[in-house]
């Protein structure tokens, strides 16, 4: 269950019975969030809504018609999503079991629109690792990135020239206990942020 908590009035609101994937819109007048499908970590991006904190009810802007044949639908998939500063762009990075790299897909926002998760306008397919989060650089021209890479890395990519650059790289403490370790405590989001 997803809840918005207001902790100047003190009320709590249920945003979804089911698990979701949340970011807030930069105006923080509303939560984009996807619905999560499966009952085992990780699982499949369900319906895709918009819930504006005055309105009674939440605006489905992509569902199952829109996700069937793509990559976003694989079981096996970690995921992570992060709105643009303006709010105008939706980030979506994750890995899929027996993948060597990760990827992020880039999808405009338009106000009300229905998003076509089949056709971003930008793919970044070769994330040097296993991507598990990421996040919007404030001048949205970078996107910050963790991840697996026998430990784990931060890294930056430059959205307009596609190039990573690796900032930290943390070792895993034995040979093998990359996946070990970032389990712990990969269930939680929002590992990496900017300084705003």
């Amino acid at each position: 269950m997803a809840v918005v908590i207001d902790v100047i009035a003190g009320t709590v609101e249920t945003l979804s019975e089911r698990p979701v994937l949340a970011e807030w819109a930069p105006s923080s007048d509303a939560i984009y969030y996807f619905e999560l499908g499966g009952t085992f970590h990780p699982r499949p991006l369900g319906d895709f809504y918009i819930r504006r904190l005055e309105a009674a009810d939440p605006v489905k802007l992509m569902g199952k018609e829109y996700r069937d044949s793509s990559r976003l639908m694989m079981k096996d998939t970690r995921w992570s999503m992060s709105l643009s500063p303006d709010g105008s762009m939706l980030a979506i990075g994750g890995y899929s079991s027996g993948f060597q790299n990760g990827y992020i897909y880039l999808y405009n926002l338009e106000q009300g629109a229905t998003v076509d998760l089949e056709h971003p306008f930008r793919k970044f397919e070769d994330a040097p690792g296993l991507l598990v989060e990421l996040d919007w650089a404030p001048d949205a021209k970078s996107l910050a990135a963790v991840l697996i890479v026998r430990g784990l890395a931060i890294s930056v990519l430059d959205i307009n020239s596609g190039a990573w650059k690796t900032l930290v790289t943390i070792p895993a403490k034995e040979p093998g206990a990359t996946f070990v370790e970032y389990y712990a405590f990969g269930v939680v989001n929002n590992l990496l942020s900017w300084a705003r």
